[in-house]
């Protein structure tokens, strides 16, 4: 399976970490993030606008500006789509600051486990077992899975969501058509962060979306692996 990691260069810390776990078809998302362009002016997507904040949100979050970093990252998640929609199959999209959990600490024999487990050709595997057809399957999330979204059925440890059905962004499996779907729907502009976003075009296009519980890999940084979340 083809994994899209969304770096930013001067965090070489994630980097180094994923590349020791020798996971095979990596592709570094950085272009937004190294300085080689400029998203705001580059893209012109963000559209700055409580109006349309509060439409989308409908009064729950607090309306703010959105940084070139909250810009760089939902840039790169486009990136990452406009790529998989060119693939056959289902893709990965992780943030750099992903953290793959096992019982081993050797981080190769860790990436090993987590690629046989997630899309092995066992029938135990994560891609074996997800009732298909989905669009987007969370295999990560920040917070408790049923304190952001609302499970409206479940099979073993797959939770179909109600719409939010997002749990941040940063480790998620998508299929070709979704990507498409998301990428023309991108063109309208965006006015709020990447999960936000993707929360209200899960919900406009009608996605099928599950999370696997519990969740295969942690967020680095809201475990304290590293300080930053984001540079701004």
């Amino acid at each position: 399976m083809h994994k899209f990691i969304i770096h930013h260069p001067k965090l070489s810390d994630r980097r180094a970490y994923i590349e020791s776990c020798r996971l095979n078809d990596i592709c570094f998302i950085t272009k937004y993030n190294d300085g080689s362009c400029d998203p705001i002016s580059t893209f012109n997507r963000y559209v700055y606008s409580k109006h349309i904040w509060d439409l989308k949100c409908k009064g729950k979050f607090e309306f703010r500006l959105l940084n070139k970093g909250d810009i760089a990252c939902i840039e790169s998640h486009i990136e990452a789509w406009n790529r998989i929609a060119k693939l056959d199959d289902y893709a990965m999209v992780l943030e750099d600051d992903v953290q793959f959990s096992s019982q081993n600490s050797d981080p190769a024999i860790t990436g090993r486990w987590f690629e046989q487990f997630v899309d092995g050709t066992n029938p135990a595997s994560v891609m074996s077992r997800c009732p298909k057809p989905f669009d987007v399957l969370f295999i990560g999330g920040t917070f408790p899975h049923n304190t952001v979204s609302t499970t409206v059925y479940q099979t073993g440890n797959f939770h179909r969501k109600d719409h939010p059905a997002t749990n941040t962004a940063f480790a998620y499996i998508i299929g070709p058509s979704a990507a498409k779907k998301l990428c023309k729907i991108a063109l309208s502009g965006y006015s709020m962060p990447v999960d936000f976003e993707m929360n209200y075009w899960f919900d406009a296009l009608d996605f099928i979306v599950y999370h696997h519980i519990p969740y295969i890999v942690t967020e680095g940084s809201a475990t304290n692996v590293y300080k930053s979340s984001q540079l701004r």
